[in-house]
């Protein structure tokens, strides 16, 4: 702790010792997290704790059951930073965090224990008010003011409540302290940074996720004291929660990586900058906690079903054949289409089926068959897409893959994912980029929302209509309800940029989808609609438009 700080506390505690005649320490509480501001604590020893129990009758505000007789303190805490249910009292579930001061060289540890009680500023005025052995309120509040205004936090974004200081201030801090614990002649020219993390569960519905780094070339570098916390977030150790809230972070850790080095009083040091952690935890920032991953360690190609072959050898997975190199893990390249789904979960049995239709089978099925299901709709262009949709979902083609490629094949799948929805919420249709170069950003917001209203007419009844013909369902991701609220909340520029190239500006968010998954040819090719990608459209009469009514359709 900071002699400033120390030096602050020991003055406050020496002021309101002549108003309370109870043992009265202070500390710095967890909530900082929330409003990156530091709240005081003020604690008292158990008698008080006694005390206050017997007094409870008293007191028009309630508390909760004690439910862990070993109560070492009680703790006071901002009314206003409690849920409603909680706002009088309630259990606080801490842990250790640091901070820098604004100084930016002195280190506030800030130390809350478990089995804490916290009370709100109301119900602490009506204590304080009917005791003698407590503090006026004004004081608290006064010296907790004060507090927040030397503490300097930066709280992560998003909403899971949490903080984390700058690297490169903090890591200058203990390799300016190494310099000057060794002789001039002994010193480095490069120093080596481990940065890990890793989650815990502090209570069973509590976790916390801590990032930290520690100077590999100390002598002490594997004792937990030297190690010093990045960043602290009160969420479950999951790819989202770390991705959203420590951003910053990692943009600031992958900005020191690129220079790879570091200036410390006027003297420059190469850095290089090394990661660890539980095997969990480098799982989930390489992607290969998902769904679709089919590895489960980062330096093997072992799939996850056959870890627990027994009837392999003992050295079987040792071979070079299942090893991975380190370009292949820094590459994360990954080809289209079904190569891509093989490549990433090559144990599962993908069945590529190449449907073939020719144009009298086309004419047969359309008039006597497809055009019932279209009806009301009669544009050339319904009539494009609902036969390509009805003939892809029937399923009934020829194996393009496996052992019996080249064999008649019918799906016997009764579930089919469907992409609909995309290109009308992330701008991927052609007319999407004429309304933006003619009217700007407001028009292709005017656009958007015009495709979004009509959708449910204008699309989902006939592909509905069309793929339940064949006695499946259809799935639409793209439109569940919760991926179209969230989009809807998004700014235009995150979902669509078109003033970059065909191939990247559309459906810009889906493409970094894309990228994050290792699809990363998928993702910049450009958009090809489903009556164009399997040549009908024009097929029959290459001057037509698709708004034009079409004459194949026998609409009476």
């Amino acid at each position: 702790m900071s002699d400033n700080f120390s030096n602050y506390c020991k003055g406050f505690e020496n002021h309101i010792a002549k108003f309370s005649s109870t043992e009265v320490s202070l500390s710095l509480h967890q909530d900082f997290l929330h409003r990156g501001k530091v709240a005081l604590t003020v604690e008292l020893n158990n008698p008080f704790i006694s005390e206050l129990l017997k007094a409870n009758q008293k007191f028009y505000f309630s508390y909760v059951d004690i439910l862990n007789t070993q109560i070492h303190i009680f703790q006071l805490k901002r009314t206003d930073r409690l849920e409603e249910r909680l706002k009088n009292i309630c259990c606080c579930v801490s842990q250790k965090y640091r901070t820098t001061h604004r100084s930016g060289n002195k280190r506030v540890n800030l130390d809350t224990d478990l089995d804490k009680f916290a009370i709100g500023d109301q119900p602490y005025h009506e204590l304080a008010v009917r005791t003698n052995d407590l503090p006026i309120f004004y004081l608290l509040k006064n010296f907790r003011d004060k507090l927040s205004e030397k503490i300097h936090l930066e709280h992560t974004p998003g909403n899971v409540p949490g903080a984390f200081v700058c690297f490169r201030d903090k890591l200058i801090i203990p390799i300016r302290n190494f310099i000057q614990s060794i002789p001039e002649e002994n010193k480095p020219s490069k120093f080596r940074v481990k940065i890990s993390g890793d989650g815990t569960k502090v209570s069973r519905i509590s976790y916390c996720v801590v990032m930290s780094f520690v100077l590999v070339d100390e002598d002490k570098s594997l004792s937990q004291l030297h190690q010093t916390a990045l960043a602290i977030i009160k969420c479950s150790e999951n790819y989202e929660n770390l991705q959203k809230a420590l951003h910053p972070l990692f943009y600031e850790i992958n900005e020191l990586y690129k220079v790879s080095n570091i200036t410390v009083d006027e003297n420059t040091y190469k850095v290089e900058v090394l990661f660890g952690g539980d095997m969990k935890f480098i799982q989930l920032c390489l992607g290969l906690s998902s769904a679709i991953a089919e590895y489960a360690c980062p330096w093997c190609k072992v799939p996850k079903g056959d870890r627990g072959d027994l009837s392999k050898e003992w050295n079987y997975y040792h071979q070079t054949e299942h090893l991975r190199t380190i370009a292949e893990i820094k590459e994360g390249n990954r080809v289209t289409g079904y190569t891509a789904l093989q490549e990433l979960n090559p144990n599962r049995k993908w069945n590529f089926i190449e449907v073939n239709v020719s144009i009298k089978e086309l004419q047969e099925l359309r008039s006597n068959h497809i055009q019932h299901l279209l009806y009301p709709l009669e544009t050339v262009l319904d009539d494009s897409i609902g036969c390509a949709v009805w003939f892809a979902s029937r399923g009934c083609g020829i194996l393009g893959n496996t052992e019996q490629a080249g064999k008649a094949y019918r799906s016997t799948a009764k579930v089919i994912l469907c992409g609909m929805g995309a290109d009308e919420q992330l701008a991927g249709y052609s007319r999407h980029r004429g309304k933006f170069m003619e009217h700007g950003w407001e028009g292709l917001l005017e656009e958007i929302e015009m495709e979004v209203n009509r959708i449910s007419a204008r699309n989902l009844g006939r592909d509905d209509r069309i793929i339940t013909d064949h006695g499946k369902e259809s799935r639409f991701p793209f439109i569940d309800e919760n991926v179209v609220n969230y989009l809807q909340k998004l700014p235009i520029q995150y979902k669509a940029d078109l003033s970059l190239p065909r191939g990247v500006g559309e459906k810009l968010l889906l493409r970094l989808c894309a990228m994050k998954l290792g699809l990363v040819k998928t993702a910049t090719f450009p958009k090809r609609a489903i009556q164009f990608g399997s040549r009908i459209a024009k097929t029959e009469n290459n001057k037509e438009k698709g708004s034009d009514k079409c004459q194949r359709l026998n609409t009476k």
